[in-house]
């Protein structure tokens, strides 16, 4: 699915200015869009926002699906709000939503965005992304700051056109400084007859007047609505598919495997006491088949030798059952034995060897979730899948939920310059504090990621209250044949941080729920609350702290380790 340019972003506009004055009824989560459900004069219509594609009108109600943390945001904000006014920020692709209280600025640039911003004093309430940039900045409490403004080529007299041809080619004048875009440059300069390479300033009076007489020349844009809303539902399909695809591909990959080694483990568990049964019992064994050879130099027949000794032979012509086990009687006992520990021994690098190639498959499915990110953009974040916070310092910090995504983590998202956390403890997340501009890491954000880290560790649920947390660099973790799901080998000197209280604690930094170490969320929140290992269950918890801070029970549950604790003093 493509984004939408400026121009038809223009044409979109039109149809859209019906939304004003309906009242939003309802917000939920399509895949990687957002529906709104808008109500005005005895009917409904639905909005859809795609932030790094476009938006359209629907009449159809489409299935919602998961809500994220922004979806929630909108909905306890925007639920019940009068839609104002809806707008195009000059020719940029930036459209504002205007309610009673809020502003709504949908980005459709880049990776897109969507902000929600407080009308009466244009402070940033949330985002789908907040992200920084040399002129502007987007962060909760900031004021709202437009793109840097581009050029209106519809604002712009003869002279000003003159101005802006004859430095470079006509076609990069459009696409680039006008804001057209490569596609409708080239058939401006095809409508209007001219050298897409031209350079000449003489032009500037008919592309004026091709610019004034837009509509009718782009007629066919006016239903770029349904155009949009169809790419849409095939957008939605391709997720589908492919998801459907992957997942079964995937999985049917998994369950071989997962009968491969039962059946490895099995052959060595089962070879191994064969080999361990004869020295065991080496007496008896060595007993039955010295009186085997006997008998059968005597001429006796296996029937005949069966009945005198407890012994079964087997179809193999060389093999006899002796006390469960299969001996090759042409053999010494220790020859026997060798083999059987022989073939255990090839069973457990067989074994080793299957652990090797499920990381080749786990390889393979962070590639599809790559081609899966081309297919399907999403608008959260890649580190919404963990959990994760900002420093006070700024810095993104990420933690593991269990062995899966501490696997993914590690192998998908651990880059040079970051530092990684973990504890001794099993079932310790592994914690990443993210530096992709290889900064000095200060030591309040070592300590932040610390905590939490050591505060999501198995220490929660065993009801430690103090934890030890180490940090290492990236190229001291290494992931090692044989090595179960979610665990890395680690090498080299460790960085510790000693006898971290295991707690959390929950607050509210204006409008935006904060969660993690004790140290972050005091720092930056109005009002908190601190939890530590307990068996006081989460709705209990909810109850109690309700009053003091806006949280849901959904989100605390997310939140509190393992589903216990207990509510320190604030």
């Amino acid at each position: 699915m493509k984004q939408i340019s400026s121009l038809e972003l223009k044409f979109l506009m039109k149809g859209l200015k019906k939304i004003q004055e309906s009242k939003i009824q309802k917000i939920k989560q399509v895949k990687d869009a957002y529906s709104f459900e808008l109500y005005k004069d005895k009917g409904k219509i639905y909005l859809i926002i795609i932030p790094d594609k476009g938006l359209f009108l629907a009449e159809k109600n489409y299935e919602g699906g998961p809500k994220d943390d922004f979806c929630n945001i909108l909905r306890k904000h925007l639920t019940n709000q009068i839609i104002e006014s809806i707008g195009q920020h000059s020719f940029d692709r930036v459209i504002e939503i205007t309610t009673s209280d809020y502003r709504l600025m949908i980005e459709i640039f880049g990776r897109g965005n969507i902000i929600l911003v407080n009308k009466p004093d244009k402070k940033i309430i949330r985002a789908i992304e907040m992200r920084s940039w040399a002129t502007r900045k987007i962060r909760s409490n900031q004021d709202y700051d437009y793109p840097p403004l581009s050029i209106n080529p519809f604002t712009l007299n003869v002279e000003d056109v003159r101005f802006y041809l004859g430095q470079k080619e006509l076609v990069k004048t459009l696409a680039k400084d006008f804001g057209f875009g490569s596609e409708f440059a080239e058939k401006i300069c095809e409508k209007i007859g001219l050298d897409k390479n031209s350079k000449e300033k003489k032009d500037a009076d008919r592309i004026h007047t091709f610019l004034k007489g837009i509509d009718k020349e782009f007629s066919d844009l006016e239903n770029i609505n349904q155009q949009i809303e169809e790419e849409f539902e095939k957008h939605l399909k391709e997720i589908d598919l492919f998801r459907s695809d992957v997942h079964d591909k995937i999985e049917a990959i998994k369950k071989l495997q997962e009968k491969k080694l039962e059946e490895f483990v099995r052959m060595e568990n089962t070879y191994r006491i064969y080999a361990e049964s004869i020295y065991d019992s080496y007496p008896i064994f060595d007993n039955k088949l010295t009186r085997l050879r006997e008998l059968q130099n005597q001429g006796l027949s296996k029937e005949e030798i069966e009945e005198r000794i407890e012994v079964k032979f087997l179809p193999d012509k060389t093999e006899v059952l002796i006390k469960g086990v299969p001996i090759n009687y042409k053999k010494s006992l220790e020859e026997n034995a060798n083999r059987y520990y022989n073939l255990a021994k090839k069973m457990k690098s067989k074994i080793e060897g299957l652990g090797k190639s499920s990381n080749k498959i786990e390889e393979k499915r962070m590639k599809e979730e790559k081609k899966a990110e081309k297919t399907e953009k999403k608008t959260s974040q890649w580190y919404d899948q963990f959990r994760w916070f900002y420093s006070s310092d700024g810095f993104l910090v990420v933690s593991g939920k269990d062995a899966k995504t501490n696997e993914r983590l590690i192998r998908k998202h651990m880059k040079e310059g970051d530092l990684v956390f973990h504890t001794d403890i099993t079932g310790s997340p592994f914690t990443l504090v993210k530096n992709p501009d290889k900064k000095e890491i200060p030591q309040s954000t070592i300590q932040e990621a610390a905590e939490f880290c050591g505060s999501y560790s198995k220490a929660w649920k065993i009801g430690i209250s103090l934890v030890d947390v180490y940090y290492i660099k990236p190229d001291q973790v290494k992931k090692e044949g044989g090595l179960p799901q979610g665990s890395f080998m680690i090498y080299g000197k460790r960085g510790w941080i000693r006898q971290i209280p295991v707690r959390i604690a929950v607050g509210n930094k204006g409008e935006e729920l904060v969660y993690g170490s004790f140290s972050l969320v005091k720092k930056v929140c109005d009002s908190w609350v601190e939890i530590s290992p307990g068996e006081s269950s989460v709705k209990e918890i909810h109850g109690k702290i309700k009053s003091k801070i806006s949280v849901s029970l959904d989100q605390l549950q997310r939140i509190i380790p393992y589903g216990k604790g207990e509510i320190n003093s604030n």
